[in-house]
């Protein structure tokens, strides 16, 4: 399993697509957090803000680069070797996750390290938030590997993946308009938490433009993510052993 992993790892690092993401991370996030490109809106916001918005840039590049990614495996041939050699669909499964984990580890990494060169302030906030994006995108990754590995095509993965994104996009939309007409309560600390259970939720719940009173805090936040992650992963190799690999 662990030079399954090893292998997995080498092959992410190896994607022209995915080394591509992490230049275009290294080199968004400094420009935007040293104020070098702005937008009319993030004008006068601060380094730390303006980086946390554009940190956003990682949920739509994996909700894109995972499916076709992992129909690239078995359009190759890949996936199919794998299993031929003796590992099951479902070691396979997990190790393509773990894989895409590292990975998104990796990228929210440079976008911590660039953007603290253009002028974001290290604080406890920022790194909360760099924990709670790496985990975030843990929930939001284990949900792409699922579409990925059981739709197999990645036309039909990626068709599925940008339905989910359009989904949540509209969800974080009619979330704060939700959230904007609650009254204290339990039913409003129930819409908090429904609220964060995408990455957009999360994402956009703690940047500068959220109202902080509604944010149900990165502990929450931290919980909701780690079960989302624990479900998919169960439901995703539930059975898969039995699948036909052709």
């Amino acid at each position: 399993m662990i030079n399954l992993y090893k292998a997995s790892v080498v092959r992410l690092f190896k994607n022209i697509f995915f080394l591509g993401g992490l230049v275009i991370a290294l080199v968004v996030s400094y420009l935007f957090a040293s104020k070098t490109v702005s937008m009319i809106f993030l004008d006068d916001k601060t380094a730390t803000d303006t980086a946390k918005f554009v940190s956003v840039a990682m949920v739509l590049f994996f909700s894109m680069f995972v499916p076709v990614y992992l129909g690239s495996e078995y359009a190759d041939g890949g996936f199919r070797n794998k299993v031929i050699t003796g590992y099951t669909q479902t070691q396979v499964y997990i190790a393509n996750f773990l894989a895409l984990l590292t990975g998104s580890f990796v990228m929210t990494l440079v976008w911590l390290v660039s953007s603290v060169i253009g002028g974001m302030k290290l604080s406890l906030d920022v790194m909360g938030f760099t924990l709670m994006t790496v985990i975030y995108l843990g929930g939001l990754i284990s949900v792409l590997v699922f579409v990925g590995m059981r739709s197999k095509k990645a036309s039909t993965a990626a068709a599925i993946a940008i339905g989910l994104l359009f989904l949540s996009y509209n969800a974080i939309i009619f979330g704060n308009v939700m959230l904007s007409f609650s009254k204290e309560g339990f039913a409003l600390e129930v819409k908090k938490l429904v609220y964060c259970i995408t990455a957009f939720g999360q994402w956009f719940s703690s940047t500068c433009f959220f109202t902080p009173e509604l944010d149900p805090g990165y502990l929450a936040k931290f919980i909701i993510s780690l079960a989302l992650t624990g479900v998919m992963l169960l439901v995703g190799t539930r059975g898969i052993n039995k699948r036909d690999i052709n």
